[in-house]
Formats: structure tokens, C-alpha cells, sequence
């Protein structure tokens, strides 16, 4: 069953990724039970990616309206922390791969100067116009199969840029990110019950 908001237990406790971003102006935790194991999910999780496997959400937004994947390609298999992921078709600039605990922590980090498309280093300095966000999948093993628990944390900087951002990023997220998780799922569970051999049945 889809949870479109976490549970309050969910919501409220820390995550991996939570440590970077001290100073929070928008949050946002989301949750999803997947009927298959932990390790069914992760493969599709490190092969996001615009002009990789995409992000599983609205392809004409995210992913210069090319298909996301329905099947694992291993050619993407390969992510590493220090990996750009990009966002838009063509560039050089999306996701950096901070944290990797496979197959239970996907930790993806954006760090934006205003007018710069490009990412900035983690640890530079903050300029006078930036955005900084954490986007974290976590997968848990359960009775039902994983519990995928998705959470945003951002920092804008000055007011301005915030409201900037907030005009499209806030409502744009809040709906691609609904529709990732069901498209994951989707995904995730077909793939599963095709690669799961029949029980042999007792004679």
C-alpha cells in the first residue's frame, strides 16, 4: 500500500544526509512499501539519472522526454560517490553521489550558484546566491518487502532566490516526486515477480 506521506514516526526521525544541511528551510519526507527485497530496489535507484536510466517521473520534465528505463542497464551500474547524476539533457551539472551503503543508503547532494550552471564542490564556501539540498533514499527490509523512505532538505540563499526557486521547485517536486515513487514501485515489483522462479509444488 502507498503511504503518500511517511508516517509520523518516519517524518520525525533522523536520516543519513540530515547532518548536512543545519540551517533547513524546506523538508520533505515520503514513503513507499515495494513488495520485493531490498536489494531488487537498489539497482534502480543507482541508475537515475538524466540520458542514464531517467528518474521514473514525468520523462518530458526530467528526462528530455526519453522513456526512463523498464529494466536495470548495467551500464549505469557502476555509481560511485563523487558521480555527477545529471538533471537535464546535455549537461554537466544535477545530483553529486555522496553517500553509498548498498544496498540501504542513496545519498545525493545539489550544491547551485544563481546563474552558474554548474555544481560547486560540498565543501566550498557558500557564494552570496546559492542553492544547497540533500535528496536521500533509504531502504529498509520489512515483513512486506522494503520501505523506501525518500527525503528532500534544502537551503536558498538570499530571499529572493528563495522565492525564485520556490515558485517552480516547491510545487514541481511535491508532484515528480509522488510519481517517481509509483513508478518505482511499479517498476520494481514486475521486474521482481518476473525474475522470481515458481514455488515447486510438493507431490
Amino acid at each position: 500500500m502507498f503511504d503518500w506521506f511517511a508516517t509520523k514516526k518516519e517524518q520525525k526521525q533522523g536520516l543519513p544526509g540530515d547532518e548536512l544541511i543545519t540551517e533547513v528551510q524546506n523538508c520533505s519526507t515520503y514513503a513507499i512499501t515495494i513488495h520485493a527485497p531490498t536489494r531488487d530496489v537498489w539497482p534502480w535507484l543507482v541508475q537515475m539519472g538524466c540520458n542514464r536510466g531517467g528518474y521514473y517521473s514525468y520523462d518530458w520534465l526530467d528526462n528530455g522526454d526519453c522513456h526512463s528505463a523498464n529494466q536495470i542497464v548495467e551500464e549505469y551500474q557502476s555509481t560511485q560517490v563523487g558521480d555527477i547524476i545529471p538533471s537535464r539533457p546535455g549537461s554537466h551539472y544535477g545530483f553529486e553521489v555522496l553517500q553509498m551503503d548498498r544496498p540501504h543508503v542513496f545519498l545525493l547532494g545539489a550544491y547551485l550558484k544563481a546563474g552558474q550552471i554548474a555544481n560547486l564542490p560540498w565543501d566550498d564556501p557558500p557564494p552570496p546566491a546559492y542553492l544547497r539540498s540533500t535528496w536521500v533514499f533509504v531502504l529498509r527490509e520489512t515483513n512486506e518487502g522494503t520501505r523506501l523512505i525518500v527525503r528532500t532538505r534544502g537551503v536558498v540563499h538570499p530571499w529572493w532566490f528563495r522565492i525564485l526557486t520556490n515558485m517552480f521547485f516547491g510545487p514541481a517536486h511535491i508532484v515528480m516526486q509522488r510519481k517517481q515513487l509509483l513508478n518505482l514501485r511499479d517498476r520494481v515489483e514486475r521486474h521482481h515477480v518476473a525474475h522470481t522462479p515458481p514455488l515447486m509444488k510438493m507431490t
